[in-house]
């Protein structure tokens, strides 16, 4: 498994388990053109949700997730190979997939948790013991869409922000008056865009709040 500049059909995603003697470090997401075409038309559905603050999330059942573990060698390093990413797409070689470790538990209720904003995760349970598992978060506003050249205004925004840290460049824009903040806004979404996870914020009333930020 080697990652990729490129998309693919398998996207790695860092994983978890709340479990005390079972474990889980990562989830491989088989992606199709089926499966990225149900995934906009979940996104269209909660478009009139966004900027609800009492929304949080919906749950689908959906089951293009399979989670794993290390082996006995500590094998795949997830952490070296994401490093301060939470995903990224890979390829695999033939027949890979099935010699990666599973958990003990038996997978069951697979859902894809999804907000008004586009970003997602997938859960399940162990079928006998009820503990829980978990991915981290990506946008499919970004995998089910191809991945334009960045533009002439894209470009300008950057360069113009370059000198400020995410931090920085939000402080910002809580410091400007409503509707003045047009440029920082398309940098905040460039940012996110390309951080794949590492950089995450949303809007709270006219107060932008940093959900994660891996830079700090």
């Amino acid at each position: 498994m080697k990652l990729s500049d490129k998309a693919t059909a398998y996207l790695l995603v860092k994983a978890n388990t709340n479990s005390e003697w079972d474990d889980c470090n990562f989830a491989l997401i088989h992606i199709t053109d089926e499966w990225k075409k149900e995934q906009q038309q979940r996104i269209a559905f909660l478009t009139y949700l966004q900027g609800n603050y009492h929304f949080q999330s919906v749950n689908y059942y959906d089951t293009a997730v399979d989670f794993y573990k290390k082996g006995e060698d500590d094998q795949p390093d997830i952490e070296t190979m994401l490093a301060d990413k939470e995903w990224g797409f890979v390829e695999l070689d033939h027949e890979e997939q099935e010699a990666f470790t599973v958990p003990e538990n038996r997978m069951d209720c697979y859902r894809l948790v999804l907000r008004s904003n586009g970003t997602a995760y997938y859960t399940a349970c162990g079928k006998h013991t009820g503990e829980e598992f978990w991915t981290e978060e990506f946008d499919l506003n970004i995998l089910c869409n191809p991945i334009a050249e960045e533009t002439e205004l894209e470009r300008f925004c950057r360069e113009r922000f370059q000198h400020l840290t995410n931090a920085q460049l939000v402080a910002r824009v809580n410091n400007l008056p409503d509707f003045g903040w047009d440029d920082e806004g398309i940098e905040l979404q460039r940012r996110h865009g390309v951080s794949k996870g590492a950089f995450d914020y949303q809007t709270k009333g006219n107060t932008i709040v940093i959900l994660k930020d891996e830079q700090r």
